[in-house]
Formats: C-alpha cells, sequence, structure tokens
C-alpha cells in the first residue's frame, strides 16, 4: 500500500521527455505525456513510500525511487 509519494525538485530546468515528472506553471507536478521541445521545466524526482500493511509485527517503512 503506498503511504505517501514525495516530489523534490531535481534544480535541473530542461525539456521534459514522455514519462518524466516536472513542476508546472502553477507549481504542481505534472507528468509529460510526449516529449516537449519548446518549453523548459523544473523535473521533479519522485519518491513512492510504501508501509507493508500485511505484517502484524510493527509496519515497515519502504521507498521506492521513480
Amino acid at each position: 500500500m503506498i503511504k505517501e509519494i514525495r516530489f523534490t525538485v531535481t534544480g535541473i530546468v530542461r525539456e521534459p521527455n514522455a514519462g518524466e515528472w516536472f513542476l508546472g506553471n502553477k507549481g504542481m507536478p505534472i507528468c509529460a505525456t510526449t516529449d516537449f521541445r519548446t518549453t523548459k521545466f523544473p523535473i521533479l524526482k519522485v519518491e513512492v513510500i510504501e508501509e507493508d500493511t500485511m505484517d502484524v509485527a510493527p509496519k515497515k517503512r519502504q521507498m521506492r525511487v521513480a
């Protein structure tokens, strides 16, 4: 089960490729559906934090970076 999704600004500003996350004009994260050829945006790093809910023991945190 996904507990949290974190977006971090990498500091790289360039034209996003298809499938990459970038910071839109209104400050919202956007996933590029096609390659951008003219407009440059700040590129985001995506972290997905999962929580293992099937265990009886205390919950474990797992982090996956996309």
